[in-house]
């Protein structure tokens, strides 16, 4: 066996050894890569959970807003109503009192 016979064998021995390394490197990354995936996954069917959780609340409120625009404008024409009420027995006493004198 010769020194070129020997460097030949070390450079395979060391190839070999780089190209084992390589793979597990590659199959590593490769198990990392669809672990990412997964979690990826999960993080998105998580946040579009909150979504449709946050989408829920945004239109209850707005249904709740819409009821109580309608339940305002109620309560505006009530007191308007009230106030014609009022009026009215106000006019009804003015005129009852001015027929009293009058009879009187």
């Amino acid at each position: 066996m010769t020194v070129q016979d020997i460097l030949f064998i070390v450079l395979a021995v060391g190839f070999s050894i780089l190209v084992i390394f390589l793979c597990i490197a590659l199959g590593a990354l490769t198990r990392v890569l669809i672990n990412i995936r997964k979690t990826t996954e999960n993080v998105n069917k998580g946040f579009q959970d909150i979504n449709d959780a946050i989408n829920e609340v945004a239109e209850r409120i707005k249904s709740l807003s819409g009821s109580l625009n309608t339940i305002s404008n109620i309560t505006f024409i009530f007191k308007k109503l009230v106030e014609l009420i009022a009026k009215r027995k106000e006019k009804k006493r003015d005129t009852e009192f001015i027929v009293e004198e009058e009879e009187g």
